[in-house]
């Protein structure tokens, strides 16, 4: 009867050693040696009892766990997207997407606009605020691009705070999402406290202007023009497929 053949998960050294044993006697009848006896012998049977349990356990690890792999290998897109914790936030009206931080909110005014907030909060004189706020309008500005950003951002510094002093930090046009754009950045110092505000304009799909509005309280940390950079270098066409991860 035919010994029926086992699973590779299945394969153990007994049954490795019994085929290398038999194929060793057979090669040593066939050329009329004894099948026992001599040192030789039993070394050479060592030999192959060792080269079998090195193939089996090869055998068994490919069976178990695929071919290994060498060289650099693909990033692992899911531990990325975890890593970054970060969402793509799809602004249709105006035809862009945003990178937002999974963890702000975002809201819808009864004007159509967007809005995205973070959780962390501060306090300034008695009034609760976000330390970060994401916003995207349309520009009632009729003229250039240039022009609708520096009146959105003359807007932002005037609902801060009356006593608050803006000072326009850079400035000049950018392409953002495919798109020729032009971007204002400023700080809004009040007492010793300083925020940065900045303020895109581009070409909205429905038409007409579209606006991005980024402020950063001082409470967001050092790392506020750099997070306002990178919003920047994120953003994209939302009629495309994002990049993924952001850059």
């Amino acid at each position: 009867m035919r010994r029926k053949p086992r699973p590779l998960d299945e394969l153990d050294v007994e049954w490795a050693v019994e085929r290398a044993l038999k194929d060793h006697d057979r090669r040593r009848a066939g050329n009329g040696q004894p099948t026992g006896g001599d040192g030789a012998g039993f070394f050479a049977v060592g030999a192959v009892i060792i080269a079998a349990a090195i193939v089996l356990f090869f055998v068994v690890s490919i069976a178990k766990f695929g071919l290994p792999s060498f060289g650099p290998q693909a990033p692992d897109s899911t531990a990325s997207q975890r890593a970054v914790k970060i969402t793509y936030a799809a602004d249709e009206r105006r035809g862009i997407a945003l990178p937002i931080p999974e963890t702000w909110e975002k809201r819808e005014t009864t004007d159509g606009n967007l809005e995205w907030v973070s959780k962390s909060e501060y306090n300034r004189d008695g009034f609760i605020n976000p330390v970060g706020v994401i916003r995207t309008a349309n520009s009632p500005s009729r003229g250039t691009l240039a022009e609708a950003a520096r009146k959105a951002i003359r807007g932002q510094a005037r609902d801060a705070s009356s006593e608050t002093d803006y000072k326009e930090t850079a400035s000049g046009s950018v392409e953002v999402a495919k798109r020729d754009s032009y971007f204002v950045k400023g700080e809004l110092r009040d007492g010793t406290k300083t925020g940065l505000v900045g303020v895109l304009a581009f070409p909205a799909a429905t038409g007409g202007i579209g606006i991005l509005e980024i402020n950063l309280a001082d409470d967001y940390g050092d790392t506020k023009s750099e997070f306002m950079d990178w919003i920047l270098a994120n953003t994209c066409n939302v009629a495309e497929h994002c990049k993924w991860p952001p850059k």
